[in-house]
């Protein structure tokens, strides 16, 4: 079964974006990080083995943002997928994370898309919440 790393700093949307997911997506998330340097020391402390299968982010995040977390995913784990989610539908922030590697992007209030995202991503596929930017 495949894993995924949640990063999510608000406590109550992470847990039910996990359960969603180990639900709709059928994948196990092992855990739910609130910041990105946290995720970047979690998957820093595994062997490539043990690393999840897909990483998705939330865009604001306390200290390093999530455009910045998928950048710096993107250099240290180039084999390691992630999936922006966020609450920001300006085409710049779209761009912002496809340029810094993401796979895809989906806005919270389509938050019910997520499962779907997370199987194409895993599948070699991207997802973009707004159809102009899916591929």
């Amino acid at each position: 079964m495949p894993s995924v790393l949640l990063v999510e700093d608000y406590k109550i949307l992470g847990d039910i974006l996990a359960h969603l997911l180990e639900k709709d997506a059928s994948v196990r998330v092992p855990c739910v990080l609130p910041s990105g340097e946290e995720a970047l020391a979690y998957l820093a402390a595994r062997e490539p083995a043990e690393r999840p299968d897909l990483v998705v982010i939330d865009l604001s995040l306390p200290g390093m943002n999530g455009i910045e977390l998928a950048a710096a995913l993107h250099e240290r784990f180039p084999d390691l997928p992630c999936l922006m989610l966020s609450g920001y539908h300006e085409p710049h922030y779209v761009t912002g994370a496809r340029a810094a590697g993401a796979r895809g992007y989906v806005f919270k209030d389509d938050t019910l898309s997520i499962a779907p995202a997370v199987r194409r991503v895993l599948d070699g596929g991207s997802y973009f919440s707004d159809s102009r930017h899916d591929a």
